[in-house]
């Protein structure tokens, strides 16, 4: 009858939810397996730098007066490699210095380490007169700031952000350094103002805008040593004003290391220092630098000459790098094989058989594996499902692949949270050669090998 049926579709309603949240809560669960994963990857990773010994409780200052020194101070990622070599540098506080060359010259490596990112193999780095391996990373680290190049700013509201700089900081010191910063107007033409959410790494902000929040952050932080990498180098002409005017505000009576390949606008720091495959080619003002005739003026005439006839960035920067007039001293250069850091083959459908190669795995010092590179895709990771399967705790999932592109293997980066080294250089990708070394990790090397 009807009431029968009618109970029957009731109860069949009921039975035929749950199963639908059941399906639902298996994709929901493979989903958190899967972030789950990435998690404990970041978990597993060792610390790298920790608290040097010491006996009882620090009893130093909180704040530092920005006095810094470099005592011929040698850093390498891979053993062997040399990344800085033999750096001597002093800053007397409230000194402005820029650090300029190449990418792969030492530049970030070198301010990095004074927030104690890396240790050193050899040297010291004090602040103001101490070894900074004497004082506890927080102590170290509060007293640093940094505005880099892609500034992050996480989910939250935008005051949340900036409070970031300082916990527990007022509303009205809030406010305070984003006029300062030049990003109070911004906020406040929001509809919910410093309440206003902030996507994942600030998705819904210009990068002036994150730009300018940064530097509000850091003025709230007020630490009296600023480190600033390109902090303008990815914004057009009119956010590049906003933050330089805002970086203005943020350099004063503060210990500053500035890195730029825009050399034209270092006139006002008292000293520039060339680096060059981790050493200090040239240092001196501007305007001494300038008449010196050496690599900064050539990359300086190289630069004004780009702005004008917009030539290529790249090729011309490098080629003022390596042509050194006659009486200038500087390191030479060694040749290399094109495979710079963003370097990338076009890709070209192989012609004939590929080419005969095998890459060998080094755990420890030992070799713990061999692969033929037999297809034309080759992935390196710590799952069981890759190609090349290497068990560190240092290795990523998918950490590298290895692809067949122009008749030539080359390997890049791919999810790794370590990077992959060549030749003490953190890369994205590489066009391989017989005999090359690739750095997984600080104990795990890939061997490339071809039949000659």
């Amino acid at each position: 009858d009807i009431g029968t049926l009618i109970l029957f579709l009731i109860f069949l309603k009921l039975l035929y939810q749950p199963m639908r949240d059941l399906s639902k809560l298996a994709a929901l669960a493979s989903t958190a397996g899967s972030g789950a994963e990435r998690i404990q990857e970041v978990l597993d990773q060792a610390q790298e730098v920790k608290d040097s010994p010491i006996p009882g409780p620090y009893t130093g200052p909180q704040r530092f007066r920005g006095e810094i020194t470099f005592e011929d101070v040698w850093m390498s990622y891979v053993p062997g490699q040399p990344v800085l070599k033999g750096i001597n540098l002093h800053l007397s506080p409230g000194r402005r210095i820029a650090l300029v060359g190449l990418s792969g010259g030492g530049k970030t490596t070198l301010v990095k380490l004074i927030s104690r990112f890396y240790n050193i193999q050899q040297g010291a780095i004090k602040i103001d007169g101490v070894d900074t391996r004497l004082y506890p990373l927080d102590v170290l680290r509060n007293n640093v700031s940094m505005v880099l190049q892609d500034s992050v700013l996480f989910e939250g509201t935008i005051r949340e952000n900036i409070a970031m700089g300082r916990p527990g900081a007022s509303m009205e010191q809030i406010v305070d350094v984003a006029k300062k910063a030049n990003i109070h107007e911004t906020i406040m033409n929001l509809p919910e103002g410093y309440d206003t959410t902030v996507r994942e790494q600030g998705k819904n902000f210009s990068g002036g805008q994150r730009q300018r929040i940064a530097i509000a952050r850091a003025l709230l932080r007020d630490a009296p040593i600023l480190i600033l990498d390109e902090p303008t180098a990815a914004l057009d002409v009119e956010s590049e004003a906003e933050v330089m005017h805002a970086l203005d505000q943020l350099v004063v009576n503060r210990t500053v290391i500035v890195i730029s390949h825009r050399l034209s606008t270092l006139g006002n720091v008292d000293e520039i220092l060339v680096l060059k495959q981790g050493l200090i080619a040239e240092r001196g003002s501007y305007k001494h630098l300038k008449e010196l005739r050496g690599i900064f003026a050539n990359l300086l005439a190289e630069q004004n000459r780009y702005s004008a006839e917009g030539a290529g960035n790249k090729s011309i920067l490098r080629s003022a790098f390596q042509e050194v007039p006659t009486g200038v001293m500087a390191p030479p250069v060694h040749g290399g094989k094109g495979n710079q850091p963003g370097w990338q083959p076009q890709p070209q459908t192989p012609q004939g058989p590929m080419k005969e190669a095998r890459v060998l795995i080094e755990l420890d010092g030992k070799v713990v594996g061999e692969r033929r590179l037999d297809k034309p895709l080759i992935t390196i990771g710590r799952q069981q499902g890759s190609d090349v399967c290497v068990p560190n705790q240092r290795i990523s999932r998918l950490h590298a692949r290895i692809r067949y592109e122009n008749n030539t293997w080359v390997i890049d980066d791919a999810e790794s949270l370590n990077g992959i080294i060549y030749q003490g250089t953190r890369i994205e990708r590489l066009a391989l050669t017989n005999g090359d070394q690739i750095y997984l990790a600080p104990k795990a090397v890939l061997h490339y090998q071809t039949r000659e």
